[in-house]
């Protein structure tokens, strides 16, 4: 028997110091009733209890063997030990299962922890008929054959937790990964450390300490609080529909977001701004102190409400904010914008949930405006569609999915099409065809659009280089350009290059620009069209009239066509005061010495109309739908 002074005590010592100021904490702080708080709550308590126990064996030992003490209580502190130190194991393999998902835990996952458990039990319970654990012989605590296989069971334990933590270590935080990495990985340095030290007492030291890293960087409440508005954050928010949704329990998640947020912050400034986000942020929490409210970052705001009248929470939301508050001594009306989505109606998962919140604010703020939308199923197809999308056009790169149709223009004062505009298509045998008022914002979005822009121009001069074209007196072609790709520094150099690449004359193309309001860097637009210009490439400002229409672009910057929109002309037809607009904006554009296409002609009468009127060049279905390249050359032979 080892003598009792011979032990070192002052790692169990330090752990039930720390354990008791993790417990203070935890009860003072921690009002959070998610799964793996409570398997965390539970690990700290056995713990606690095995720390307690070590202690008490340790001084017992010799009273039982002097007989001071009964063997009975010996071997009930001893089993207690045992079995509170072991399942501390099986606990965290099931605090790592909750931090992975939050669910209702799997069918072979609570075989494991209860084989586990039941395993603990037999073997350590019947430990005084079998002696496979440890005995008393004559008093003298003696270890048995099967300590070796509680420490391989733990050993296996901890490893599947760490299997599992790197297997899915992209579905959890840094924080999380390393506070089960070290709580693993130190105890298992502690324990080998121990068996060469038998007078060391460090494991439920490094058992604490590993828990402490845990409270701290996960448990911590204050990850789960919102500094700026006191309130459960967006962290909380997803945690706590994680739980609903692991106990198939429904909910309603409800989001509110001011409007003009932006616009809010850039006039009053990042104070006033928190000032009335926690202005928001009362008002919210005094109207639903029944309901869970969360801050959910910016000016949004999300409730969960169980089993309720969701529209008239709507309602009640409304009339909080009927009223104007004053920002930086201005009185303004705050403008909610509200949705709602219900679980298991509509979305399946926290993930879904979290992405079809953004979706909605994204794609969809504009039917928030006047009523509250409801985030259904048909949203969630939308998002879907822009994925495959997404997808297709990267796809599309890769493979050479693009092709390139060609729309003829007719020149009023020859007669002929001398020129035509390049349109990009792309076909799916799925989706079918997909419209590039569709998929040229997602692979502006996506970050594809430089790429495709390449690609589209590049197809055109191979089209040029092949002289099917120039045959029939093709003097140039239109190719669009996206705002993304105008804002790129080497956008000249590179256009440039592949037009050299190909041996064509620069004159060969007409670029077109959509007039926007996203034209943010004017100067490096200016740059690269003059360096254009320089070498021939001439400009054409697209769909003029349809969007943030200001004569400054034409002022501006170095056009020498413009090209008015088809919903203008079509309007121009059908109604006399859009006609004189019509009319007076072509007069205004030929004073500045411009050309004018128009876009969208139809009919003999509407060629006609605007040939009157000064238009220079006339597009549209009249004369010929976008085609293939084969069907051009089939067109203009005609």
């Amino acid at each position: 028997m080892v003598n009792k002074m011979q032990w070192v005590t002052h790692y169990d010592i330090a752990a039930i110091i720390l354990e008791i100021v993790i417990f203070g904490y935890t009860y003072k702080l921690n009002n959070r009733k998610d799964r793996s708080s409570i398997f965390f709550i539970q690990m700290l308590v056995f713990n606690f209890v095995a720390t307690i126990f070590d202690l008490i064996t340790v001084y017992t030992y010799e009273p039982i063997e002097q007989g001071i003490i009964p063997v009975w209580a010996g071997y009930l502190f001893s089993m207690g030990y045992y079995f509170s130190v072991n399942i501390i194991s099986a606990l965290l393999y099931m605090y790592v299962i909750s931090l992975l998902n939050g669910r209702e835990t799997k069918k072979l996952e609570k075989i494991w922890f209860y084989g586990i458990v039941i395993f603990y039990t037999l073997i350590i319970s019947t430990t005084g008929i079998t002696k496979g654990v440890f005995y008393f012989e004559n008093g003298v605590y003696t270890r048995g054959p099967l300590v070796a296989l509680l420490y391989f069971m733990a050993y296996l334990t901890f490893t599947i937790c760490l299997i599992i933590t790197v297997k899915n270590r992209y579905r959890l935080i840094k924080s999380q990964r390393v506070a089960v990495y070290s709580f693993t990985c130190f105890i298992f340095a502690c324990v080998v450390i121990q068996m060469y030290f038998d007078n060391l007492l460090l494991t439920n030291y490094a058992s604490t300490v590993s828990m402490l890293l845990m409270f701290m960087s996960i448990q911590n409440p204050e990850i789960y609080t919102d500094s700026l508005t006191g309130m459960s954050n967006g962290k909380s928010f997803y945690s706590t529909t994680d739980i609903a949704i692991g106990n198939r329990k429904e909910f309603t998640a409800i989001i509110v977001e001011i409007d003009g947020f932006k616009y809010i912050k850039e006039t009053f400034g990042t104070e006033n701004v928190e000032s009335l986000v926690i202005h928001v942020a009362r008002k919210l929490s005094e109207r639903f102190n029944t309901k869970r409210v969360f801050f959910l970052g910016g000016i949004r705001f999300g409730i969960i409400t169980y089993n309720d009248d969701v529209i008239s929470i709507t309602e009640e939301i409304k009339d909080e904010f009927a009223e104007s508050v004053s920002v930086a001594e201005i009185n303004m009306t705050m403008i909610p914008l509200i949705c709602y989505v219900k679980y298991p109606d509509d979305v399946l998962s926290s993930k879904e949930l979290s992405s079809m919140i953004d979706y909605a604010f994204t794609e969809n703020r504009d039917l928030m405006n006047d009523d509250v939308l409801c985030i259904g199923r048909d949203i969630l197809m939308k998002q879907q569609r822009q994925l495959a999308i997404s997808h297709l056009i990267s796809q599309a790169i890769i493979n050479d999915g693009f092709t390139v149709h060609y729309q003829p223009i007719r020149n009023v004062k020859t007669g002929k099409f001398s020129s035509a505009e390049a349109l990009v298509r792309l076909i799916d045998s799925d989706l079918g065809f997909i419209s590039p008022e569709e998929f040229i914002p997602i692979a502006e979005k996506n970050g594809k659009i430089l790429k495709l822009g390449e690609i589209v121009f590049e197809k055109v001069c191979q089209f040029l280089a092949s002289g099917r074209a120039e045959k029939y007196g093709i003097e140039y072609i239109e190719v669009n350009l996206s705002v993304v790709q105008c804002m790129q520094e080497n956008l000249a150099e590179k256009l440039i290059s592949i037009v050299d690449k190909y041996h064509l004359p620069y004159s060969a193309f007409n670029l077109e620009i959509t007039e926007t309001a996203d034209f943010v860097n004017n100067e490096m637009l200016i740059e690269n069209m003059n360096k254009l210009l320089s070498k021939g490439i001439q400009f054409s400002m697209d769909d003029y009239g349809t969007g943030f229409s200001t004569s400054d672009y034409l002022i501006e910057l170095p056009f020498k066509m413009v090209k008015i929109g088809k919903s203008i002309v079509w309007a121009a037809m059908s109604d006399e005061k859009a006609f004189k607009i019509l009319k007076y904006t072509v007069a205004m554009i030929k004073s500045l010495e411009l050309e004018i296409v128009a876009e969208g002609v139809e009919t003999k009468e509407m060629a006609d109309t605007l040939i009157n009127i000064g238009c220079d060049f006339l597009q549209g279905f009249y004369y010929s739908r976008p085609v293939s390249e084969d069907a051009y050359i089939e067109f203009l032979k005609k």
